[in-house]
Parts: structure tokens; C-alpha cells; sequence
């Protein structure tokens, strides 16, 4: 495990500031004094984009404010609780980020990429994680099935385990 540790995390993209506009749209409800609801504010500011690999073919998503302070505006693993598209002529990236504890929180990330090098690279790191997720997800249920059909007893106990 301690190899893991040096090799982890691993950052595969790191844009420069100024390169990323983060338009930040929160839509998880809030309740006024009158009981109404309404929508967190929505906000927009330069940021720093880190996609870092967190395990062998595991990626996240780190968004910091750009400038001095590196403030972070959120971070996240690319699974099954992330959605995104992107649009070519603006260089934009949408994420859809939802809570797993909360299932009504979801966090729209809009980043609009100045550098189309870094926006190629981006698409292309989540939809490499999107897919790694999928394949593992896929796997996992197979073995799964294999484990429910099989009676599967470690070597170290077969014998024992036949003679009862």
C-alpha cells in the first residue's frame, strides 16, 4: 500500500490561472423566512482546474480559485454521481455533480476554457474516467454473479470444507 501512496495522487491536468471561468450554479433549495423556495446564487470567477488520477484508472475533479488564496470551490471523484457535456465552439465542459447523501443536491459546474489544448484534454481525461468507471462497474457486477453461482471456499479450507 505504501507504493500507492507515492504514486497517488498523480495530477494529469493542471490549467494555468486565468485559462478556466468557473460559473458555479448550485441547485440545492433554500428556504427564505416566508418559507419559499429559491435557488443558491450562482456565481462566476477564474479557477484552477486539477484533474488528478487518485488510483490506478480513478480520477477527480479539484476546482480552486485562481490567484493567491487557491481557495477551493469543490473537488470530486468522476463516478457514476457525475455527468458531463461539453460544447466545441465555446470550449465549455458541463458537470453535473450529484450528492450521494442528499439525493435532491446537484452542483452544476460550467467551465468555460480559454486554451483549447486544455479543454481537448479535459473532455478527453473524463470521458477516459467516465469509461474506466463503467468497465469497473461492469466487472464488479460479473464477478458478483460468478461469486453468487459458484460456492467459492479459499484453499486453506477446501478440504475441511468438503469433509463437512
Amino acid at each position: 500500500m505504501s507504493n500507492l501512496n507515492n504514486e497517488y495522487p498523480n495530477a494529469v491536468l493542471l490549467t494555468l490561472d486565468g485559462n478556466v471561468n468557473l460559473t458555479l450554479d448550485d441547485h440545492s433549495v433554500k428556504r427564505s423566512t416566508l418559507g419559499v423556495r429559491k435557488a443558491a446564487e450562482t456565481e462566476t470567477s477564474p479557477v484552477q482546474v486539477i484533474i488528478t488520477e487518485l488510483l490506478p484508472e480513478t480520477y477527480g475533479v479539484v476546482l480552486r480559485k485562481s490567484g493567491p488564496s487557491r481557495e477551493s470551490l469543490g473537488s470530486f471523484v468522476v463516478n457514476d454521481n457525475v455527468k458531463f457535456g461539453c460544447q466545441e465552439r465555446s470550449r465549455i465542459v458541463d458537470l453535473a455533480v450529484h450528492d450521494e447523501k442528499i439525493h435532491a443536491l446537484v452542483t452544476d459546474y460550467r467551465l468555460q476554457f480559454s486554451n483549447e489544448l486544455d479543454w481537448l484534454e479535459c473532455v478527453r481525461l473524463l470521458e477516459q474516467a467516465k469509461s474506466q468507471s463503467a468497465l469497473r462497474k461492469r466487472l464488479l457486477q460479473e464477478n458478483l454473479k460468478i461469486a453468487e453461482a459458484k460456492d467459492i471456499v479459499p484453499e486453506e479450507f477446501a478440504e475441511e470444507y468438503v469433509q463437512d
